[in-house]
């Protein structure tokens, strides 16, 4: 009697173990924030999250029973799917990025990971997992097109413009029309800084120009003067505001030339 009972708790124990893994395992498939499909022995879905549900707009009940490929797959990547499934059947895990097709026909870029769920006698099934990179992209996209738009005003600029490193007055960026300006060549400003090259006669009006700049974020119109590579000075307005590049502290300055002006 008392082998049979110490059988029993060993099997109550057990079962009460493999329930509680269940449910661990249920609490983080459908809390999870991936969308996450989960295929059986033949690859078809056996269950979806909720995350799975409101990325593409299936429920669970129509996914159930269902292939991947007949509801979310771009009919052009339907035999890739098979080849991914193929793999991860004989046990590897597959990580790629893609686009899937939504139920109501909007396309979802996304990162996919086929993970198989392996047990003693091999591969039970699969877990298929989204991550939903569409606002990922949209914002990289953004950025892409206002960097651009930053480098044409940049360079197409009327006016000379230098990025300037505040610690060591280092020239970090500058346009074409600021080597014209000054008359030094592109290789001579590389890697320079504001001391090296002598460009501020009045070293006064470059503490004050950076005080302004500390002080009030920017700086309009100061009028300054600038000198050239051969030592005639000429006169500007400098318009100059502080930002940070590799979370070190620089100044943008736009230089317009005015020496016309003054000997008019």
């Amino acid at each position: 009697v008392s082998v049979k009972r110490s059988f029993e708790n060993q099997v109550t124990r057990r079962t009460r173990a493999i329930l509680e893994e269940k449910q661990y395992y249920q609490a983080l498939v459908e809390t999870s924030p991936l969308a996450i499909a989960i295929l059986d022995q033949e690859d078809l879905i056996r269950e979806v999250n909720p995350a799975f549900e409101a990325l593409f707009g299936y429920t669970n009940a129509e996914t159930q029973g269902k292939h991947l490929e007949e509801l979310i797959l771009p009919p052009e990547d339907k035999r890739d799917e098979k080849n991914i499934f193929s793999r991860a059947r004989k046990g590897e895990t597959i990580h790629i990025f893609g686009q899937r097709t939504a139920k109501d026909g909007h396309v979802v870029d996304v990162e996919a990971f086929c993970v198989p769920v392996k047990e003693e006698t091999g591969v039970a099934g699969m877990l298929v997992m989204y991550n939903d990179l569409t606002e990922s992209k949209r914002i990289r996209s953004a950025l892409q097109v206002s960097e651009d738009k930053y480098t044409k005003a940049f360079f197409t600029s009327p006016d000379a413009i230098a990025i300037t490193r505040i610690a060591d007055t280092k020239i970090m960026e500058f346009n074409d029309l600021f080597l014209s300006m000054t008359d030094y060549s592109k290789e001579e400003v590389q890697n320079s800084t504001l001391d090296n090259l002598d460009i501020w006669p009045e070293p006064s009006q470059w503490q004050t120009l950076l005080k302004t700049v500390k002080q009030e974020g920017k700086a309009h119109n100061f009028e300054a003067q600038l000198c050239r590579k051969e030592g005639d000075r000429f006169d500007v307005l400098i318009s100059a505001r502080e930002l940070e590049i590799d979370q070190q502290k620089c100044i943008l300055a736009i230089i317009h030339d005015i020496s016309n002006r003054k000997v008019m």
